[in-house]
């Protein structure tokens, strides 16, 4: 197996983990980590490289566009356009959870998730890594961890049995609670040239993998203009 496995069990190996999957992020590959539902293979959101290679790793087309984690609500708007204050009140409530919201990318945003025709599908994650690594590197593309057609990894071997020779590591954080249908809710115009995102995204509904829709604690209350950790919108 290519892929290297990272346990989490401790904070030195957690430490250990972001460093190397910020390395393997920073270099245009793709990792698989745990969610609060089941494991995702992700990449740098902004890496069109990265992209390209999750979708392929899946064997997956730009057709189904993979959806984008951010670390917490306030940073929605630097990578969201024309965000209503419905989805504020979405975020308040499910996030981090799982509630994935589908929006107008911010259009200077300087990467390519694939046919997205200008939406993009966002999510926070009630993970204690993801959140950790989301927040140290930044948004991060991410679809369940399986090849296409094949069931969502709940677990870090059944992650490794399907990617485990195209993903640089594996993030072993035990075995995921997904359970049931999450919740997706759309604020983008709705039209018959709207291409719908990647659906078998951690945190979408999906025949491939189920979500779980449990309650999730409240996020800070934002505004839309609430700035970004650093300064500004996320332009890699």
């Amino acid at each position: 197996m290519k892929a290297k496995l990272y346990p989490v069990s401790s904070e030195t190996e957690v430490s250990e983990a972001i460093t190397a999957a910020r390395e393997a992020l920073n270099s245009h590959e793709t990792i698989v980590i745990p969610t609060d539902t089941v494991y995702g293979i992700a990449c740098d959101a902004f890496s069109h490289e990265g992209v390209a290679k999750l979708l392929s790793d899946k064997g997956r087309s730009r057709t189904m566009p993979p959806p984008v984690m951010i670390f917490d609500q306030a940073s929605l708007s630097g990578v969201a356009d024309e965000i209503p204050d419905e989805v504020y009140e979405l975020g308040r409530k499910f996030w981090p959870g799982a509630l994935t919201v589908i929006l107008y990318s911010y259009p200077s945003l300087n990467w390519d998730l694939g046919d997205t025709q200008g939406t993009v599908a966002v999510r926070v994650p009630n993970d204690e890594f993801a959140l950790k690594l989301l927040t140290e590197h930044g948004p991060l593309a991410v679809s369940s961890a399986n090849k296409t057609g094949q069931q969502a990894a709940v677990n870090a071997q059944q992650a490794a049995d399907q990617l485990g020779e195209n993903v640089s590591l594996i993030v072993d954080a035990g075995d995921r609670p997904a359970s049931a249908g999450s919740t997706k809710e759309s604020a983008a115009a709705s039209d018959s040239t709207s291409q719908a995102p990647d659906t078998d995204a951690p945190g979408s509904e999906d025949t491939e993998t189920a979500d779980l829709g449990a309650e999730s604690a409240p996020a800070a209350e934002t505004t839309k203009d609430t700035p970004l950790r650093n300064g500004g919108r996320y332009r890699k």
